[in-house]
Formats: structure tokens, C-alpha cells, sequence
């Protein structure tokens, strides 16, 4: 009957659920359509656009937009159906984040707005919260900072008005970062300390770690320097106690799922062992002296390899896990060598340079001479230094360390890098790259490879255009830089300087490859290839 099939449509979306936040999407996907079927079939269309939309979140979490936009439109078109205001809202808001994801702004902004207007009319303070933040994102990527700031401010009302310090937390950390965007930086150093100040009382780590990053660039920008070096140094032990922290809940979270297996087989095991004893007990009946000896036998021989191969595999999983550990601990002990060598190379050379032009400027001062070039020195030395800083934070987060992520950051530095210059640009960038695991050496040596390449372009070939050119196929990675400059003698050069050995030392170390042409007169172009199989 109809109540039996509403609570068997329950019962499986709600399995669904469970599977999709234990990371299995084949079982959650299997459960979800267990459940349309059985909620299509009642004609029960309420619960059908519910399951709809949350088979779309499944696809949207395993980076699968098209299939995702596809379960949120059949959705979409059950709640105009049945007027579900609340559904059809969620599901616009769920279609933002997809088209935000696919930097279609101009999409997200349509239909975050649609379901702004639906919550508003229901009165779902916490969800016009949200959507209101969504948006503010949506106007910050555009670079559209007053609206950003004025939809972060409405989120941030009704987050006070609900009492919800962590997005009250997260708010005033992003209006602050806005305000430090348009170099304002008085008003982004007191919002981020009101964000920091209540995310420190909630324990909300990842809060805290974002506005002690954000309150270092704010003095840096307001020139004070020593406090910069301060909160940075917070930011770095907080963010290594945050992946420490989140290392340990994963840890646990594998625990947990080996001890979930163990039981199972181990039920499994039982129910087994019930039906050889069924099986034994009717054979007891038939030929009880004989078969005894036979079942007692069989009985011993089962335990005993039962027993056997569970001592194996626990021994294997022991091994394993110390084969692991050992990898990790040469692993770290590795990175913190390497970590250590940049800080030296880069910072502590940055950081001579100031100390000898800072002494150079005070001569000058004491014998009455302008000092105007040492300060813009030591100036654009301490922003080259922040940049490097903030690249180094970015490529030692393990979470980094895909390839979405990686194009992402190529893509924002490339066109952060040539923002203002006079050099004319064109982009030509692959919008969908899957989210698959690099090695985050690898992730390294590209980033920094292609930064000097572009470096080269601006500050060598006194160039108008570059063009800018990068692609995923077939699992090799491609990025083409290409300038009008003055170019060079290929030919004629019998020594390359540091910045291109680099480049191609870098590039052989992860197994790629560094192709540079250039003709004199004609410009230059320098394409990286790596296969990241």
C-alpha cells in the first residue's frame, strides 16, 4: 500500500544519505534509485524532486557538473509542478554552486537571486543567510567589491540575528578580505580580528587559521611589517596544528571503517558457522556415531584456517601499516628539508637584500641625499616576499595538490600577474579539468616553472601581447606561453642563464618536459609537457 512505499522510499533515501557521507557513492547511488523507483512508481512527486535533487548533490560532490545539473533541473521542473517553494529554492541554490564551480558567474548570480527571492517569502532566515553569502562570492570572483560587500553585510545581519557565530565568524573574515582587495587595509585588520576574535570562542580552526593569514597581509600592507611577521608566524603553527588535526580524523575515520569491515566479516563469518552447525545437527540425526567424528573433523579443520588466515591478514595489515608510516615519516622528514632550503633561498635572501638597502638608505640619510629608490626597493622586495610566502603556503597544503586546484592557481596567477600592465592578453584555458590527485612535488615544479616563464615574458622581451595557452588531454598536461617580444639567438646563447636552468631543471626533475623557441625579432615561446599518469 501507499503508506508501506512512503516508508520504504524513506528508508532507502535515507541510506542513500548515510553512504554519501561515509565517501561510497556507488552504494548511495544505488540506494537513491531504489528509492525514485519505488516513489515514481506511488506517484509520489514531493518526494521524487527530493531525491532527484539530492542524486544531483551526489554527482555535484564527484565533480560530475553535467550530471548534476541534469538531477537538479528534473527536480526543479517536480517543484514548479507541485509549487514546493522550498525545493525549488534549494535547487537553484544547488545549481549556483555548480555554475560557480564552472566560473559561469553570470548563471550563478541568476539563480542564486531566484532562490534568495523563494527563501524570503518563507521566512528561512538561516537559508537567506547562506544564499546571501553565495552571492557575495559570486560579486568578489567578478571583482564587483561594493555588491560583494553589501550582500556579505545582509548575510552577516541575519547570521547575528540567528546566533550563529560561525558564519557570523566567516562574514566578517570575507568582508574584511574584500576590504583588503581595495587596499583599504584599516577596515580588512578590524574586520578580520572580529572574525578571529569569535571564531577563537567557538574553536572554529579553520577560521581562525583564514583571519591570521589575512591579518598578516593587512599589516603588510599598512606597512607595518613586524606585526606582519607576528601573525604570520601564528598563522603557520595554528595551520600546521589544523592539518596535524585533520591528519588524526582521518586516521581515525580509516580506524573506524577497519573495525566496521572486521565486525562484518566477522558476523559473516558467524552466520556461516550457524548453518554448518544446522547442516551438522541434521546429520547428528541421520548416522550419529559415524558422522560425529566426520563434523568434529570438518568443524576443527574450518576453525583452524579460519584462524589462520585471519592471523595472516591481521599480520599483513601490520606490515602495511608500518610499510606506511616509515613512507610517511621520509616523506615529511623530505619536505622539511626542501621547505627549509626555500625559506633560506627565498626569504633569507629577500630579507639581506632589505637589510643592505636599509643600510645603504641610512648612510644617504645621515649625509642629507634622497633615499627615494631605497624605500621603493625595500617596498616591492617585502611584496615579492609576501607573494612568495603566500605561493609557498599554497603549494605545502596537501589539499592543493590536484589538478583542478593546480590549472585553478595557474589560471589566478596569470591573470592576477599581467592585471594593470600595459602587455595585451589572451587566455586560452581549459574550463573543465578533473579532480584527480598529483604528486604535490610535481604540483610544485609546474607552478613555479610556468610563474618564471611569465616573469621572463614581462621583465626580458619587452613584448605588447602574450598569449597564454593550457590543456588536459589523454593525462598530459599542457601549458604554452607565447610572447611578440625581441626575442633571442637560440643559436648564440652558449650559456642560459639561472632563470631558464631552473625552468628546466625543474621540469626534467618530475619526469616533463621544457621546449623553448625563440627567433630574434619574432618572440619567444616556452611550452611545458608532463604526463600525469
Amino acid at each position: 500500500n501507499k503508506k508501506e512505499q512512503a516508508v520504504e522510499t524513506i528508508i532507502y533515501n535515507s541510506l542513500g544519505k548515510i553512504h554519501s557521507q561515509l565517501g561510497k557513492p556507488v552504494e548511495s547511488l544505488k540506494y537513491y534509485q531504489l528509492a525514485i523507483k519505488i516513489a515514481e512508481a506511488a506517484g509520489d512527486k514531493q518526494r521524487s524532486g527530493k531525491i532527484l535533487k539530492n542524486i544531483g548533490a551526489l554527482y555535484e560532490e564527484q565533480k560530475n557538473f553535467t550530471q548534476a545539473l541534469a538531477y537538479y533541473d528534473r527536480a526543479e521542473h517536480l517543484a514548479l509542478e507541485i509549487k514546493d517553494g522550498s525545493l525549488l529554492a534549494d535547487c537553484y541554490n544547488n545549481q549556483g554552486v555548480v555554475y560557480e564551480q564552472q566560473l559561469n558567474y553570470p548563471k550563478a548570480l541568476v539563480v542564486y537571486k531566484k532562490a534568495l527571492v523563494i527563501y524570503q517569502k518563507l521566512g528561512k532566515e538561516d537559508r537567506i543567510a547562506l544564499t546571501l553569502n553565495n552571492i557575495g562570492i559570486v560579486y568578489k570572483f567578478l571583482k564587483q567589491f561594493p555588491e560583494a560587500i553589501d550582500y556579505y553585510n545582509r548575510s552577516l545581519a541575519y547570521s547575528e540575528k540567528l546566533g550563529d557565530k560561525f558564519f557570523v565568524a566567516a562574514n566578517l573574515t570575507n568582508i574584511g578580505n574584500l576590504h583588503a582587495l581595495m587596499h583599504d587595509y584599516n577596515k580588512a585588520l578590524d574586520f578580520n580580528q572580529r572574525g578571529l576574535a569569535i571564531a577563537q570562542s567557538i574553536d572554529a580552526t579553520n577560521i581562525v587559521v583564514e583571519a591570521l593569514g589575512s591579518i598578516a597581509e593587512d599589516y603588510a600592507g599598512l606597512g607595518n611589517f613586524k606585526k606582519a611577521y607576528e601573525y604570520k608566524d601564528k598563522y603557520l603553527k595554528v595551520n600546521s596544528e589544523y592539518i596535524n588535526l585533520e591528519r588524526s580524523n582521518q586516521l581515525a575515520e580509516m580506524q573506524t571503517q577497519y573495525e566496521t569491515e572486521k565486525k562484518e566479516r566477522q558476523i559473516t563469518l558467524l552466520k556461516q558457522d550457524q548453518q554448518i552447525s544446522s547442516l551438522n545437527s541434521l546429520k547428528q540425526q541421520l548416522l550419529i556415531d559415524k558422522k560425529n567424528y566426520q563434523i568434529f573433523t570438518i568443524t576443527f579443520i574450518m576453525i583452524s584456517l579460519v584462524a589462520l588466515g585471519y592471523l595472516f591478514y591481521h599480520k599483513q595489515v601490520i606490515r602495511q601499516r608500518l610499510r606506511q608510516e616509515k613512507a610517511i615519516a621520509e616523506t615529511e622528514d623530505k619536505e622539511r628539508s626542501r621547505i627549509a632550503k626555500d625559506i633560506h633561498d627565498d626569504i633569507g635572501s629577500g630579507l639581506s637584500k632589505i637589510t643592505l638597502i636599509a643600510g645603504l638608505a641610512n648612510q644617504r640619510i645621515s649625509s642629507g641625499e634622497a633615499i627615494r629608490n631605497e624605500i621603493q626597493n625595500i617596498a616591492q622586495i617585502s611584496k615579492d616576499l609576501i607573494d612568495n610566502m603566500r605561493d609557498l603556503i599554497w603549494i605545502l597544503n596537501p589539499e592543493n595538490a590536484t589538478l583542478d586546484n593546480l590549472v585553478a592557481r595557474i589560471r589566478e596567477y596569470c591573470s592576477d600577474y599581467v592585471e594593470g600592465l600595459t602587455v595585451q592578453t589572451e587566455f586560452d584555458i581549459q574550463d573543465e579539468v578533473p579532480q584527480i590527485k598529483i604528486p604535490q612535488q610535481a604540483q610544485r615544479n609546474i607552478f613555479l616553472t610556468i610563474k618564471e616563464a611569465l616573469h621572463n615574458c614581462i621583465k626580458h622581451a619587452g613584448c605588447d601581447k602574450i598569449f597564454i595557452t593550457l590543456s588536459y588531454k589523454d593525462e598530459m598536461l599542457s601549458v604554452t606561453i607565447t610572447d611578440t617580444g625581441k626575442g633571442f639567438d637560440m643559436e648564440g646563447l652558449k650559456r642560459p642563464g639561472n632563470g631558464l636552468r631552473n625552468m628546466q631543471q625543474r621540469m626534467r626533475s618530475i619526469g616533463g618536459d621544457l621546449n623553448i623557441t625563440s627567433v630574434l625579432g619574432s618572440g619567444t615561446t616556452i611550452e611545458t609537457k608532463i604526463l600525469l599518469a
